[in-house]
């Protein structure tokens, strides 16, 4: 015997899943509102905050967007000026993109493609300008929203000098900073930082190298906090309290020149960079050639140090390529490998 379902009952049991579907979409739609405007409202009563502390930040009125994805906040034409205290320094943003991980205000990442305008008058004269094609840093922040670490994502970057001149572009750049466990004391590791650069584009010329380098990649160790306000007084701060970088691994193919190694940088009296590290490094018959061509070295220089270099070389097994492992040292503003001066190092004013 045949049970046919009434068309009553067929209507009202379409009713009801329109009807539960319908209340599904409103709660979500309030839910998705409620949460967008907390977002927004968290956004600008940290920068009141900012703003009661002696910071001047100036944004258009924020964008609320997403919608049925996770909201996200769009902040135009930022700017912020540090109090003299912390720097003076300051930086304006053509838009910010805030997007908080779903559920997790604890996560958020801010995507920043565009112009930035940076001046630093402490640090330098005049403002720099970076121009990148897509930019995305990714925090992590505790319970009460202070940052515990970062992750950096930029494509296509240039940064430029206040005449509009190249001074380093990339394809890509990388970065992750992680605030230390049970960081203490000046002697603990402050954080640790690893980076990785493909396809650096230099300005001007340094040395024996091409103005481009090819890779660069850093596992380092922050030893010692370095605390906020003028740069050069938190550096000195930094470095008369045991302050260094413990560099875990680099990775330099800057032709003709490669280089891996480990080791230990820091400041001298001055603030200069000063350091020692183990190295393996192939291409040197190369690079001093380019430096004999380029006035560097007198060509008797040069060819001895070949002949020297060539005896200490080595070549590994399935390769051949010759390579040397020698201490690299920076001091007195000077780059050196083994016995041999490579290159002048610029001076680093941090004022």
């Amino acid at each position: 015997m045949e049970n046919h379902q009434s068309p009553h009952v067929s209507r009202r049991l379409i009713w009801i899943c329109g009807g539960a579907v319908l209340a599904v979409a409103a709660l979500y739609s309030s839910l998705w509102l409620m949460f967008a405007t907390s977002l927004r409202d968290v956004a600008m009563d940290w920068v009141n905050e900012q703003r009661a502390k002696g910071w001047a930040i100036a944004v258009h009125a924020p964008r609320i967007h997403g919608f049925p994805k996770w909201p996200a906040i769009d902040l135009p034409a930022v700017s912020v000026t540090a109090p003299l205290e912390d720097g003076g320094w300051s930086w304006q943003a053509d838009i910010l993109t805030l997007e908080p991980a779903a559920f997790d205000l604890t996560r958020l990442t801010v995507h920043a493609p565009g112009t930035h305008l940076v001046s630093a008058p402490l640090v330098t004269n005049g403002s720099w300008t970076l121009h990148v094609e897509s930019a995305a840093v990714e925090l992590d922040l505790d319970s009460r929203g202070k940052w515990q670490g970062a992750r950096i994502d930029f494509d296509q970057a240039e940064l430029r000098d206040s005449f509009e001149r190249p001074w380093i572009g990339a394809v890509r750049i990388e970065a992750t900073l992680a605030l230390a466990d049970n960081s203490s004391g000046p002697g603990d590791v402050f954080a640790n930082f690893t980076g990785a650069a493909d396809a650096l584009r230099f300005g001007v010329r340094l040395g024996p190298f091409d103005r481009t380098m090819r890779a660069l990649r850093l596992e380092a160790n922050l030893v010692g906090p370095i605390n906020p306000g003028r740069l050069s007084e938190a550096l000195e701060a930094w470095r008369s309290d045991g302050g260094k970088l413990e560099v875990r691994r680099v990775l330099l193919d800057w032709p003709p020149l490669a280089i891996a190694g480990d080791g230990t940088m820091a400041l001298d009296d001055r603030l200069q960079p000063i350091g020692t590290f183990s190295t393996r490094i192939t291409g040197f018959n190369e690079t001093l050639k380019s430096m004999e061509a380029g006035g560097i070295l007198p060509r008797s220089q040069a060819e001895s140090a070949q002949i020297i270099l060539g005896l200490l070389a080595k070549t590994p097994r399935g390769s051949d390529e010759p390579e040397l492992s020698l201490p690299l040292s920076v001091q007195d503003q000077r780059l050196s490998v083994g016995p041999f001066n490579l290159m002048d190092v610029p001076e680093v004013g941090w004022e």
